[in-house]
């Protein structure tokens, strides 16, 4: 096997953050015209995702992430222009991963990849529960690319801090275009090969024009007003039959809510929602805190429209994904554990014409007389009995006066 020759790169890397990316300026070369191959939507360009090949090494205390091929996976679109994978797509997803795992290709999987035709330029809790449930080792990273119509494309990568993501837009963005990339000074590896001369533009021709009459100018430019007008029509309306069947099924929401119970959550949606009563199946995730699980629901549980959970943590972030056919629907909604405070006790009303005296007061506020004290209490009064028997027995009674003999009147 001949060694691997890195092309050159562009270095990735934020002051103070551990991670450093290396990319290739041949995967920004070939993934760029990707993306400008896309497909159009009605409103915004489908957005397209996936995998990052490459490698990881260790350096002292910072993780070398290079980024030196691409692999793009298909999404149905089920829910729009937006890459969330359905079912169907999840399924080749898992696969795809599985077997870069098992071969014995140089190159591994380091992260993932997603265009962003979205308003913000940043995560969103779709691509957070994604992430954490396909990308969640430390040295894997994620590619965001924002195509620009007036210029080259914005891209950042976002990056793992002590195994959680704290940022979900990139700390640091950088132009998506091979040739600012090369005359950057943070690109290092082989020098490129030149680039040819671009063509010359051919200037067009002079066509001498025939000069035409009012009127026959004015039929013209109503013929071509008409024909425009068609195509118009026409265009909109494929857009408009093609949207049909999503905008269906999504008029109704699934309206995830949930209200706390004690120390638990009851969440519960709508379970007369059409998705929810044509769907086969449905998967909750479940992150509470640094935690992460997956429940499965099926179509009976579905139908009951409620669930309870008691979080270990104080977030806790749920997010319901419903697959029907083809279709499929996700809603995500946050709870903050809240400690509960017992309410206090008004005091009791007393009865009119009641008056708490000092010593009926010191009595309620007193505590209640441990064993010690009962002892203490017991001891005091023998005491006191002791001493009362004691002072009976010194009381002098006084003497009764001695009666005399007593002498017989003399009788004369």
């Amino acid at each position: 096997m001949q060694p691997f020759i890195p092309a050159a790169s562009y270095v990735w890397q934020v002051a103070g953050k551990r991670v450093c990316v290396r990319l290739s300026l041949d995967v920004v070369d070939r993934l760029g015209i990707a993306l400008r191959e896309s497909k159009p939507a009605p409103r915004r360009s489908l957005e397209i995702g996936g995998l990052l090949l490459g490698r990881t090494s260790q350096q002292r205390n910072n993780v070398i992430v290079e980024v030196l091929n691409f692999e793009p996976l298909a999404s149905e679109h089920a829910v729009g222009a937006s890459y969330i994978l359905s079912e169907a797509d999840r399924q080749a997803f898992e696969e795809r991963i599985a077997d870069y795992k098992s071969a014995a290709s140089p190159l591994k999987v380091v992260g993932f990849f997603r265009s962003h035709t979205r308003k913000d330029f940043a995560l969103t809790m779709e691509d957070t529960f994604f992430i954490s449930a396909y990308f969640a080792k430390a040295s894997d990273v994620v590619l965001l690319i924002k195509p620009n119509q007036e210029g080259p494309a914005t891209a950042g990568f976002i990056i793992r801090e002590n195994g959680k993501i704290r940022s979900g837009a990139p700390y640091l963005s950088f132009p998506f275009d091979k040739a600012a990339l090369a005359s950057s000074s943070e690109t290092i590896g082989l020098p490129e090969a030149p680039q040819p001369p671009p063509p010359r533009a051919t200037v067009p021709t002079r066509v001498r024009i025939r000069v035409l009459s009012i009127w026959t100018g004015a039929v013209l430019l109503l013929l071509a007003t008409l024909t425009a007008a068609s195509i118009l029509f026409t265009t909109f309306s494929i857009f408009d039959r093609s949207a049909e069947p999503v905008a269906a099924a999504f008029h109704v929401p699934l309206a995830l809510r949930f209200a706390h119970h004690g120390d638990a959550v009851r969440l519960s949606w709508d379970r007369n929602a059409p998705t929810v009563r044509q769907a086969g199946r449905g998967v909750l995730w479940i992150h509470d805190g640094a935690a992460q699980s997956k429940l499965d629901l099926d179509a009976q549980q579905l139908a009951e429209g409620s669930i309870e959970y008691r979080p270990r943590g104080r977030d806790v972030n749920f997010r319901l994904e419903v697959f029907a056919n083809s279709l499929f629907q996700s809603e995500s909604v946050s709870v903050v554990m809240v400690p509960q405070v017992a309410p206090a006790v008004p005091p009791a009303p007393q009865p009119a014409g009641f008056e708490v005296t000092p010593e009926v007061r010191q009595a309620k506020e007193s505590p209640a007389p441990t064993k010690k004290r009962k002892l203490r209490a017991a001891g005091r009064k023998r005491i006191t009995a002791r001493k009362v028997v004691a002072k009976k027995a010194t009381v002098k009674r006084p003497e009764a006066k001695r009666a005399g003999p007593t002498v017989a009147p003399k009788v004369e």
